[in-house]
This record gives structure tokens, C-alpha cells and sequence, in this order.
């Protein structure tokens, strides 16, 4: 039997949880349907003259606690189903840490590294073209996501600036701006913080169980998991293991790998456009190579997901020995690789409370620009720390009460608040 899709994988929990706690069927059928689920066309002009029509999508999954709130993404396996789960889990993640936003997600099916820097900035200004019908600052604010930045952001804050009533708007429909455009200090690393948070969080109430200098080997060294690693490393843990899609390095050295020398590294052996990283971690000599297999198969206290979805599978679950799992990207394992792992004494923390520093402080920003302000990054990493601190000693107290894992606990919270207002 196949994995299940993005979207089967959270309907599936949906269901599950919402019956658990006695939500009404027609709740449920809400709660897994979207408003919206948008198709676009994004012509692309290529600087040899030919002109692609790339399929692009926009889904808004429910507003009922606030605007849409969603990140936009490039990359070659962008489809509709992926969409609607993710923005499915949006809405859960704004649920969850209790924010009032709703859930969306969008992108465009294309692979950017194949695209040359001006190709990228017309891919950008195009997508903002056809999508600038169908979001506003009230209405439905994007993000960065996969293969996104800040960068590719502001050119999409400039073209939707013809669209927008008045300037102000425009900034204020979009979040993951440069700072220079008006983008919240702290945001770059704001999803690996939260995890950070998450994961302290966690060790505290694990109490003498805990690891005194606990081992993370992190797999997806991209912004996210190189700021987890880089902040993990800052609190005096082991950092194991680094990987990427090409290949990890591991080292048993005491001191463990360096993050900073690592990414800088990476960058160094070759970027196009100036935005992406050609070179893969497992190109350094400053550890051991291993494949990829092998490092998530590797003994480490922490092993952080932070690729793409299903990373651990039913094909490679019975490897895993990890003690904890924290994902850090977005349905990293179907519910029943977790359930597998959870039987199995691994406690994991699920990807709708482990990543939500970013949605958290995309929060922040858009009230930042809302009222024309951008705040000190000491006050953004405090308001991020009191979200995150709370949205998990929820989850945990309400799995603690009730005997379940994390994942439960933290789906029971994020439904019922849902629920509530719809």
C-alpha cells in the first residue's frame, strides 16, 4: 500500500481526532474542505524568447478566525493536493498557537534552479499578477515557503503595489519582506527558533529523562534547519549530523559540527542568481560523509526533519532510533509512521507545533506593517518565545491529562478552537 497523500494524511487525521473529541460530522466536513482552491496560469517568458505557461495554485482553506495566512512556494512537485493539506494544516498551526489567522498555501510547479536571476524576478512578478485578485491585507496574506525568500517577496510587494489602494497595503499583504521593505527583524530565524523553544520546552518537562548535552543530527539544511542548528548549537548541544538532499556529513567528535562554518561552506562552492545554493552539505570535508539513509538511520537523541514531506516512511521507519523527532517540516511522517515510532517509545513532536514560529512571527510582522512600525528583535523573539511556550505546555499538559502523544493532543486543541468558529 502507497503512503497517502499530503491532503489524505490530514483529512485522515482530521476525522480521526474530530470524532475523538465528538465534534458533529458536519464540523468535520468543514474543517477538511476548502473555501477555495484556486488554479492559475503563470505565463513565464524565458530570456531566449519562449514563453512557458507554469501551473500555479492558490488554496484558502478557512477563515473563520481570521485572513487567510500561507506561504508561497517553488518547486517541481507542487500540485494541488499538496495544497490543500498544507493549507488544511495552516489553519490548524494559526489554531493551535492561537493566533487569529486562517490557513492557506500556494506555489508554482517549476524547479528555480533552473531559472536564470531574471527568469526568477518575471516568475515572481507573474505569480503576484495573477494572484493579486485574490488576496489583500484583510483578505489573504502570503508568505516565503520552500524555495521562496525574502527577496522574491519584495518583487512580489512591488508588482502587487498596482493593484494595492495604497502603498501601506501592499506591505501589509505580504510577510517574509527585507527588512529594508519593511519585514520584521527576526523572521529569518524565526521557524528554527520556535522549534528551539519547542524542543527546551520539551527537555524541561522531561526532567531527569532529559539529555544532559542532548545529541541533533538535522536532516534539510536549508534557512530551517540551519537556524534550528545554529540556535541549538548557541545552547551548548551537540550538533551530530547536517544533511540535505545531496548527501550529510556526521562527526563523533566532542565538540560536534560547526553550523556557521558549514553553511558558509555550502554557499561558497557555488550559488546562481546570487539566491541559491548549488554545492550540498555532504561536499564539505568538515565531517564524515554518510548517506542519507544512514543518517536518518543513525542513534542521535534529536533528529530534526526539516526537508520536504514524508521523509521518514513505512520503507524506513523500523531504522529509526532517534529517541526524539521533531519536525520541522510540514507532514514529514503519515500518521501511521508516527503511530509506529510513538508505540515504539519515540516521542515526536508534530509539524503543527514545531514550525509554527514562522506563521508566528509572519503574524507579527503583518501587524508591524499594519501600523507602520518595525519592532527591536529582542521584542520580536520574546512575543515568538511567550506564543511558542504556550501553545506547547498546552499541548503537553492536555497529552499529559489524557495519556496521548503529542500529535493528539496538539490536533484536540487546534480542532476544537476551529471548531468554535466556524
Amino acid at each position: 500500500m502507497s503512503e497517502l497523500s499530503v491532503a489524505e494524511n490530514i483529512a485522515k487525521i482530521v476525522d480521526e481526532v474530530g470524532q475523538d473529541i465528538g465534534l458533529p460530522a458536519h464540523k468535520i466536513h468543514r474543517i477538511i474542505k476548502s473555501n477555495a482552491v484556486i488554479k492559475l496560469s503563470v505565463p513565464l517568458e524565458r530570456d531566449n524568447g519562449d514563453v512557458m505557461i507554469l501551473d500555479g495554485y492558490r488554496v484558502q482553506h478557512n477563515n473563520a478566525r481570521g485572513p487567510y495566512k500561507g506561504g508561497l512556494r517553488f518547486h517541481e512537485l507542487v500540485n494541488e493536493d499538496e495544497m490543500i493539506g498544507l493549507a488544511t494544516l495552516m489553519s490548524l498551526k494559526c489554531a493551535l498557537i492561537d493566533v487569529p489567522l486562517g490557513g492557506a498555501k500556494g506555489g508554482v510547479t517549476i524547479n528555480p534552479r533552473d531559472l536564470s536571476a531574471d527568469e526568477l524576478k518575471k516568475l515572481s512578478v507573474n505569480f503576484a499578477d495573477v494572484l493579486a485578485p485574490y488576496i489583500g491585507q484583510d483578505v489573504d496574506i502570503p508568505a516565503t515557503d520552500v524555495n521562496t525568500n525574502s527577496t522574491i517577496i519584495d518583487w512580489m510587494v512591488e508588482a502587487y503595489e498596482k493593484h494595492a489602494s495604497k502603498h501601506d497595503e501592499a506591505k501589509a499583504t505580504f510577510t517574509g519582506k527585507s527588512l529594508d521593505n519593511g519585514g520584521s527583524k527576526g523572521k529569518e530565524m524565526s521557524t528554527g527558533r520556535g522549534g528551539i523553544v519547542v524542543t527546551k520546552g520539551l527537555f524541561d518537562e522531561m526532567g531527569r529523562r532529559a539529555p544532559d548535552r542532548p545529541s541533533i543530527a538535522v536532516y534539510g539544511f536549508g534557512n530551517v534547519g540551519y537556524a534550528y542548528a545554529k540556535l541549538a548549537s548557541d545552547y551548548g548541544w551537540r550538533i551530530q549530523g547536517l544533511a540535505d538532499s545531496r548527501g550529510g556529513i556526521v562527526t563523533d567528535e566532542e565538540g560536534g559540527l560547526d553550523p556557521e562554518l558549514t553553511m558558509r561552506h555550502k554557499k561558497s562552492h557555488g550559488v546562481q542568481a546570487g539566491i541559491y545554493c548549488m554545492e550540498g552539505v555532504c561536499e564539505t570535508h568538515l565531517g564524515e560523509e554518510i548517506d542519507l539513509d544512514k543518517f536518518l538511520a543513525q542513534e542521535t537523541d534529536v533528529l530534526v526533519l526539516a526537508a520536504l514531506e514524508n521523509t521518514i516512511t513505512k520503507k524506513n521507519m523500523r531504522s529509526i532510533k532517534a529517541k526524539i523527532i521533531v519536525e520541522m517540516a510540514n507532514d514529514a511522517m503519515s500518521q501511521e509512521v508516527h503511530d509506529f515510532l510513538s508505540k515504539n517509545g519515540v516521542i515526536v513532536v508534530p509539524d503543527i507545533l514545531a514550525n509554527a514560529g514562522g506563521v508566528a512571527v509572519s503574524y507579527l510582522e503583518w501587524l508591524q506593517s499594519k501600523s507602520d512600525e518595525q519592532w527591536e528583535e529582542s521584542e520580536v523573539n520574546r512575543q515568538l518565545t511567550d506564543i511558542m511556550l504556550e501553545a506547547f505546555h498546552s499541548v503537553w499538559d492536555r497529552g499529559a491529562a489524557k495519556r496521548i502523544t503529542l500529535k493528539q493532543a496538539a490536533f484536540q486543541i487546534a480542532l476544537e478552537r476551529l471548531a468554535k468558529s466556524i
